[in-house]
């Protein structure tokens, strides 16, 4: 079986860490590096293919993979990345999108062209694997499904891991996958379904909640017996019921056909009754009816006498409903319009009036112009105020005039008595003053003190040596001493020398600066000084007052527009005083009192023409029209009378009309309502008489109340033929009453009977009643019985027979589930015991060719996969190796894994800084182990070490322009 080998072809990454613009990095075949400084972007790239791999997580952790660590802090418009693969000559294309976590694979056909196969979301935090995305990645990538395993097997980071044992994941990797632990876990599941006790048979730690198909068959069978037996009992109570209700409904036929005789004959004897009462009502109501007749005819004959005597009285009193409130209501109309007539005459005539004074002594306030009138209504106030302004805006400009008057005055004096003192600084003279109470400075005598210690330790020396016996020495050294001291004291004397010198032309230079400043005053000394120094004060002081008064000058354009507000108010009193001249010499100093009294008038005339145009709103026309308006309308409450009051025409002016209405006297309107109350009279008697009428006919004529005799006539001639028939069908009932006096010893006698049939009718009822509510239990307690649901009694037992063999299958398949768990336990347990020494073989072989020097060492797997590491029979703690040897064994373990997987998929190895802890001997074996394994895979290293440029073929990273 051919083995697939893949290779990266290319990389690229937008948004991602520190490229946040679109990036590629294209891949070699063999050995690739990539040569770049510490933060230059290596870590960013290798974690940029595993992003693309296996995506970004969502996590607050500061550690974690996600998708807040990666996305770049710089300006970007994209958060994605892609990785072009190479298995056997055939491309792969995986795009992502990180936010989103979108992945779409593509790929490649035999014509070159990119195939997509859709896009997918994959979620590194999961819990299912995406179908698509799973097989895809399982397929390129050997199994290897997650970002951990792939660290842990061919991406080696900068700081290799410090774990001594291979993770889980690896395990399952190097034997074949998770199949066999899969199968266990099946069978482990399986077991699960069929029984809850699987920790009893050792399958897991302890037995599980839920019944499983094994105890539920079980439940089932006792179900079932339960139901059977409750079934049978069901059944006979049934039956019983039945019975019974059988013997009720019987009964209940017999009762039901007493009730109806008994029916039949209390509805013919209620018959019997009813006949009699309606023959009683007819014959009272004929009665009642000849009464009636007889009172209405007397009444009709007195209403045509009355109507007979209404025919004497004048027509007017015929044409209205009401003649009394007719007349009435002419005098109130006739005295209204007489009213509000002599109230209009009395207004036009004030008008009048107040016209002519107008006219004759306010005429020239008449003809004014409203904004004449407007000014006279304020004249006062108008004048005072135009005065006022002019007076404040004088007042105005003399201030603002002053203020520059004083600050021109200031300057003068400030010009005049500091004037030759404008460019001296103070600071000057007070630095001067201080120079001059300063002594000037003086030569320094020179410090002995190291020439006199010199000196002392030449005397000390030639006392030693004196002492010893070596003389000739002491008296060297003293002199040595001696020249010594006198070098050092020239030294020092020389030092005091230029010190004094710097100090002295540093004062004089000052001095002099000083003196250019203060020009004419450069001499003075002393307490002219001091004066000086106070005037400069006087001066500085002076200025600032002059400045503050400058600042609070106003400008130049308020000046103009306090002349422009004067000459404005002085043009106002002018054309004021023009426009009331006229007034003025018309009314004098009375003016203001002549103008109220005009407006007095001119208010009078409007209230005035307000009262007559209320006035006119009672004739429905202006006033002036009112006297010519036609009467016509006005005629209206008096046009029944016209013939009476002798009243004008239509067309005549209302003047006539109202002159008529104010000739008629008291004594008409009395006569007129005297006749009218007579008829009203009349007619009141007959309508009492009608009244009398309609309270004997109720709402009928005397020709209906006729043809109702002769109906009831005809009524009681029908019921009594009815009633005959009744008695001939029914020979136990009495015959029509005869005579008045045995009527009522019958009817009593069949009222009695008719009792006591009703009361043996309800007692039939109350046990018809009782029958239904005994069936009405039975029916009840047989609905529960059948609700209950009685089983199919053979069909349980078979149901029965089924599960029990359905029961002992399960109990068979639960053993034989056991039973496999057990062999392929132990199968598993010698699998991994195989596969671990292979490895541990491997790791050993790896681990000595990086490090020859530990060829007496080997490597072994406990069966955590624990990593041990063995000197002949001792095993050495990894607590003890150094980190270079830690970090060997861990590349010695990839290589091993990769050695081991080859025969499914040849992975590309990717090395990241992960050399750092090598010295040259051993980065050179490791070199060595790197070109044997880039022979058949593709091999990365990212380093900052320019060593590296010469182990294969170097790469970059190239900015794409979209």
């Amino acid at each position: 079986m051919r083995v697939a080998s893949i290779r990266f072809r290319k990389l690229r990454l937008e948004g991602f860490g520190r490229y946040a613009q679109p990036v590629e990095v294209c891949f070699h075949d063999g050995i690739n590096v990539y040569i770049a400084p510490n933060e230059g972007g290596k870590s960013t790239l290798v974690a940029g293919i595993e992003a693309v791999l296996f995506g970004l997580e969502r996590s607050k952790g500061p550690k974690d993979f996600r998708i807040e660590r990666f996305e770049s802090w710089y300006p970007h418009d994209r958060f994605a990345g892609e990785v072009e693969l190479d298995q056997d000559g055939k491309g792969w294309l995986l795009k992502r999108t990180f936010p989103k976590n979108k992945i779409e694979p593509l790929v490649q056909n035999d014509r070159g062209e990119w195939q997509r196969l859709g896009e997918y979301t994959h979620n590194p935090r999961a819990r299912k694997p995406t179908p698509v995305v799973d097989v895809v990645m399982r397929k390129l990538l050997g199994g290897i499904t997650s970002r951990q395993v792939f660290e842990n097997t061919f991406c080696l980071p900068q700081l290799l891991p410090d774990g001594s044992s291979l993770s889980r994941e690896i395990q399952a990797l190097l034997s074949g996958g998770d199949t066999c632990d899969e199968a266990i876990k099946k069978i482990v599941e399986q077991a699960k379904q069929v029984t809850r006790y699987t920790g009893d048979r050792g399958l897991t730690p302890r037995n599980g909640h839920n019944a499983g198909k094994l105890e539920e068959a079980k439940s089932k069978v006792e179900c079932r017996q339960k139901l059977l037996c409750e079934s049978e009992g069901l059944a006979r109570n049934l039956h019983q019921k039945q019975q019974e209700r059988e013997r009720l409904q019987k009964r209940q036929g017999e009762l039901t056909e007493e009730m109806k005789k008994l029916e039949s004959k209390i509805d013919t004897s209620k018959q019997w009754l009813e006949y009699y009462r309606d023959y009683k009502d007819i014959l009272s109501k004929q009665n009642e009816i000849s009464s009636i007749l007889k009172k209405a005819r007397q009444v009709q004959q007195n209403i045509q006498q009355a109507q007979e005597e209404m025919k004497k009285y004048p027509s007017w009193c015929q044409r209205s409903s009401d003649p009394q409130q007719s007349v009435r209501d002419a005098e109130n109309s006739a005295h209204e319009l007489l009213r509000n007539w002599q109230r209009l005459q009395e207004h036009r005539s004030k008008l009048r009036e107040i016209d002519k004074q107008i006219d004759e002594k306010y005429r020239l306030f008449e003809d004014a112009s409203e904004e004449d009138k407007r000014l006279l209504e304020r004249y006062e106030t108008e004048k005072m105020q135009r005065e006022t302004n002019l007076q404040q805006e004088r007042g105005n400009l003399e201030q603002l005039q002053q203020k520059r008057e004083r600050y021109e005055l200031a300057r003068r004096q400030y010009e005049e008595e500091f004037g030759s003192l404008a460019q001296i600084p103070e600071d000057a003279i007070r630095r001067k003053i201080e120079l001059m109470d300063k002594p000037a400075p003086q030569p320094l005598p020179p410090n002995i003190k190291p020439a006199v210690a010199m000196g002392i330790v030449g005397l000390v020396l030639l006392v030693i040596t004196t002492w010893a016996g070596w003389v000739g020495l002491g008296v060297l050294l003293a002199i040595l001493a001696s020249g010594i001291a006198l070098l050092v004291y020239r030294a020092e004397t020389q030092r005091a020398q230029r010190s004094y010198e710097s100090a002295l032309a540093e004062y004089e230079r000052e001095l002099e600066q000083i003196n250019e400043q203060l020009g004419a005053f450069a001499e003075e000394k002393g307490v002219a000084l001091g004066t000086l120094l106070e005037k400069v004060r006087q001066r500085d002081n002076m200025q600032k007052q002059l400045e503050e008064m400058e600042n609070a000058l106003p400008p130049e354009h308020s000046v103009k527009e306090a002349k422009e507000r004067v000459r404005h108010c002085e043009e106002e009193i002018k054309q004021f005083k023009t426009r009331m001249g006229p007034y003025e010499r018309a009314f004098g100093d009375n003016l203001p009192q002549d103008y109220k009294g005009y407006r007095g008038l001119v208010d009078e005339r409007k209230r005035l023409e307000q009262s007559l145009a209320e006035d006119a709103q009672f004739f429905g026309v202006s006033w002036q029209e009112i006297p010519n308006q036609p009467c016509r309308q006005w005629r209206a409450p008096f046009e029944i009378f016209a013939e009476e009051m002798n009243l004008p025409p239509e067309d005549a002016p209302l003047a006539q009309l109202v002159q008529r209405l104010s000739e008629l006297t008291k004594e008409f309107w009395e006569q007129m309502e005297e006749r009218a109350e007579r008829y009203a009279k009349s007619r009141q008697r007959i309508a009492e008489q009608e009244a009398q009428l309609k309270g004997i006919l109720h709402d009928k004529t005397v020709e209906q109340l006729e043809k109702e005799k002769q109906h009831l006539d005809n009524q009681a001639a029908s019921i009594l033929s009815d009633w005959r028939s009744l008695v001939d069908e029914h020979p136990y009932l009495p015959p029509e009453p005869a005579h008045e006096e045995t009527e009522g010893d019958k009817v009593a006698e069949l009222k009695e009977k008719l009792q006591q049939e009703i009361e043996e009718l309800e007692q039939k009822r109350s046990e018809h009643s009782k029958v239904q509510q005994q069936m009405n239990e039975v029916a009840r307690e047989i609905g529960q019985l059948e609700g209950r649901g009685i089983a199919n009694i053979a069909k349980l037992q078979e149901e029965i027979e089924e599960l029990e063999r359905e029961q002992k299958r399960l109990a068979f398949e639960a053993d034989s589930l056991t039973e496999a768990y057990r062999v392929l336990q132990e199968a598993k347990e010698e699998f991994h015991r195989t596969h671990r020494q292979q490895i541990a073989q491997l790791i050993t072989e790896y681990f000595t060719r990086f490090a020859p020097a530990t060829a007496k060492r080997r490597v072994e797997l406990d069966e955590q996969f624990a990593l041990q590491v063995y000197e002949g029979e001792k095993e050495v703690d990894l607590l003890q190796l150094s980190r270079g040897a830690l970090d060997q064994l861990y590349l010695a373990a990839r290589f091993a894994i990769a050695d081991f997987l080859n025969d499914r998929v040849k992975i590309p190895f990717i090395f990241d800084d992960s050399f750092v802890h090598c010295d040259a001997e051993r980065r050179e074996n490791i070199r060595q182990v790197i070109e044997q394994a880039a022979q058949d895979r593709q091999i990365i290293i990212l380093s900052h070490d320019e060593a590296f440029k010469s182990w294969g073929a170097e790469i970059q990273v190239i900015p794409v322009h979209s």
